[in-house]
């Protein structure tokens, strides 16, 4: 979990695989340091444990629904996600139907990065389409009982209309109770944007 600490001398960052205050607890018994980032994910320094109590701490969600991201986050850097029930025998056809190389003989959980034409992958998916190019990849968990399809890198335009821009083009993408929408705040190099990346060349045009 990523903490933001809003202090009089700056604003810092600290990630957590634990709780705050089982943090705490362990920076009171000395079994641990609080080392301070910036935003972009730069060591700063080792402080005190008592500069938590000088800070406002909020949390810094990563995927945040869309219903949630305000108005003036307009223009904001990043990446949308649509999150979709998983259904493991709808997938385990597509996964054949598309040629994709996967151990169907398997009998671990279904986990699997659809890298290479993920619209398509909707499309079957969900009858949903979209121009090739909208996304990067499709991430299928049964672990997590969901499958996500991200977007390419770009601007979030309008939370409310749900207006994403990739490139030169204003893609709208619709509500539904068929699927979750979220925003993944990514300014160029901070953490986000490097672990959700693209590379892959933007649309020529707008989806249909």
């Amino acid at each position: 979990m990523k903490y933001i600490l809003k202090h009089s001398s700056g604003t810092y960052q600290i990630n957590l695989s634990k709780s705050l205050e089982e943090f705490r607890k362990l920076l009171d018994e000395g079994k641990d340091m609080l080392t301070l980032f910036t935003l972009e994910g730069h060591s700063v320094e080792v402080v005190n444990p008592n500069f938590l109590d000088e800070c406002d701490i909020s949390i810094e969600q990563e995927l945040i629904p869309i219903e949630q991201v305000v108005q003036t986050q307009s223009g904001q850097q990043g990446f949308l996600a649509m999150e979709y029930p998983f259904d493991k025998n709808r997938i385990l056809d597509i996964l054949k139907e598309m040629n994709l190389d996967y151990d169907f003989d398997s009998k671990e959980a279904l986990e699997y990065f659809v890298t290479e034409d993920p619209e398509t992958f909707l499309i079957l998916y969900r009858n949903t389409t979209y121009e090739k190019g909208t996304f990067k990849r499709c991430v299928i968990s049964e672990k997590e009982n969901k499958i996500t399809f991200i977007t390419n890198w770009g601007f979030l335009i309008d939370p409310t209309k749900i207006l994403f821009a990739l490139g030169n083009k204003i893609l709208i993408f619709n509500s539904s109770e068929r699927y979750k929408i979220y925003f993944i705040p990514a300014k160029m190099n901070s953490e986000n944007y490097n672990k959700y990346k693209t590379i892959a060349k933007l649309p020529d045009s707008n989806f249909s």
